[in-house]
This record gives structure tokens, sequence and C-alpha cells, in this order.
């Protein structure tokens, strides 16, 4: 009795360990042959056993109906097979791709004629100036993929209590070319704003809305003190 998963139960982890509870009218110990598999009737995987639980070796197959049945043996050669249960897996989880940018660099009112392009950090702002960074992804590498999330990651190496917001904005810069005196207008509103960047933590921000939208472009600004 007491299956778990319980009987007919849907989007059951691929790890999943089934268990029961069984007792007996006499108190008489008990063991249990389990049977398990995707055919039903299932077929014996453990001869015997006195646990009440089963493990079954490796991941079980994505969105698949797994029958399992346990006969539970007393040590007075009593018999009493249980009622076949039943549990359907959970669905596969999409795949990930992780795309680099192709160019990156980032803008200062401090000095609005220098290009940062080969800087090895992006920055954002400190107390004298302010800092735009800006990423640009290849578009065409989701030519056919159907895009149900998409995250910005960035590492920080210097923290501050507001990471920024995130914006798309026009192509059209490069690398080597981007100053603050040229570059692309923020004309939309804010992707998302995640909060602080924690120093040696991954900052993530939630880009969905500006992939569906096709925008190769993305634009980080407004943090504090905040190199990423």
């Amino acid at each position: 009795s007491n299956p778990n998963p319980v009987n007919g139960a849907s989007n059951v982890p691929s790890s999943a360990i089934i268990s029961w509870t069984g007792s007996d009218p006499d108190n008489d110990p008990l063991t249990y042959e389990v049977r398990f598999g995707s055919a039903n009737p299932p077929s014996q995987v453990v001869a015997t056993q006195s646990a009440s639980s089963y493990n079954p070796p490796g991941d079980l197959t994505y969105n698949t109906t797994y029958y399992w049945q346990i006969v539970a043996n007393d040590s007075q050669g009593g018999v009493t097979p249980g009622p076949v249960w039943s549990f359907t897996t959970e669905h596969a989880p999409p795949p990930t791709m992780t795309l680099n940018p192709i160019a990156d660099a980032y803008t200062s009112s401090a000095a609005p004629t220098t290009n940062y392009g080969t800087a090895a950090v992006l920055r954002v702002k400190e107390t004298s100036a302010d800092f735009y960074t800006y990423l640009q992804f290849d578009p065409g590498s989701l030519s056919c993929v159907q895009v149900d999330r998409a995250t910005l990651r960035l590492y920080v190496t210097d923290a501050a209590a507001d990471a920024g917001s995130i914006h798309t904005v026009a192509g059209g810069w490069t690398e080597t070319g981007l100053k603050w005196n040229n570059q692309p207008p923020i004309s939309s509103s804010p992707l998302d704003t995640p909060g602080a960047a924690v120093l040696n933590t991954w900052v993530e921000f939630d880009v969905t809305a500006g992939v569906r939208l096709g925008a190769p472009v993305v634009e980080l600004h407004t943090g504090k003190y905040c190199d990423l």
C-alpha cells in the first residue's frame, strides 16, 4: 500500500526511487519481490529484499510510463501480490545553447572620444563618470531555435549594491570604434534589473524579451562601482 510515486502520477523525476509500505496481520517479517519496467505486466527486477524501496539503476527514460508491482512474502510461506501501479516520468528538459558575444566594449562620459573595446573588463559606473557597457551577439545562431528563456551572465570582479539594468539598443557600432560620443542611444525599457552585484559571483539578466524581438545588441548601464 501507499505507493510512492502515487498510482497514475505524472511528471515524475527521472531519478525517482519507488517505495511502499507493507504489514503482516500476524506480524511476521516480510520480504518483497519487486517487479518493475515499462511493460505491463512488469518483469521481476529483485527476487527478494527486506527494504520497502527500490532505486532503479540509472535515470529513467523521459516521458515514459513505468509499471511496478510488489509481491510480499512472509516467513510462513504466505505470498501476497499487490496491484500493478504506474507512473509517467517528466519530459526531457529543453536543450541549452551558450553564445559568446561577438563584440563587447564600454564607454565613459569622462573620456567621450576614447574607445575601450580592447579592455580586459567591462565597466558600468564609478563616482566620477558614467560607464555604459555594450555587448553584441550573432542572432543567426538562433535562426532555427525557439527561445523559451535567455539569460545573460556576467562575472563580477568589483562588487556593487546595484548591478545596473539592461536594454536592447540599435546596432551599427564596432568593438574598436565605439565611444561615448557615438554610442547608440537607449530606446527601450529595461529588460531586467537584477539588483546587487556580489563579488566573485555571476549576475544573471533575463534578456528573453530582447532575444524574441531579434535584437542582437544589449546595453548594460546605471550600476555603481562595478567591473564585470
